[in-house]
């Protein structure tokens, strides 16, 4: 599985891997690939961990922890909630989201619109 559209993993790349069966998962930025790959490998999630879609540092430290609760790490921008970010919440009825990271990557308003989108899947 190749996680990243040609922007990130070259088409010329991807056709030279020496595999017999090829998965892309892309998304048309880094917040859509997230949910890519939220919905691809945890559609039952019960919980998320939201990360800045800009730096890396919070979300790659923060993997070893979304494998072991079996939840994903979904990407945001750092001023306003993704929209991908919160219709995934509702949709999948999350009701527990924990936030990588400090308010430089993750603001306060994106805080208290991840609180308003649990309280909407809570219903």
């Amino acid at each position: 599985i190749v996680v990243g559209g040609d922007a990130a993993i070259t088409p010329a790349t991807y056709t030279n891997l020496n595999i017999a069966t090829k998965e892309r998962i892309y998304g048309e930025n880094r917040q859509l690939t997230s949910m890519r790959v939220a919905e691809r490998f945890f559609p039952q999630a019960g919980s998320a961990f939201v990360a800045g879609g800009l730096r890396f540092p919070d979300a790659l430290v923060g993997g070893a922890l979304s494998a072991d609760k079996e939840a994903p790490i979904l990407l945001s921008n750092s001023a306003n909630l993704t929209p991908a970010v919160k219709d995934y919440i509702v949709k999948h009825k999350i009701t527990d989201v924990v936030i990588l990271g400090g308010t430089n990557a993750v603001s306060t308003n994106v805080q208290g619109q991840l609180n308003t989108a649990v309280l909407e899947a809570s219903k």
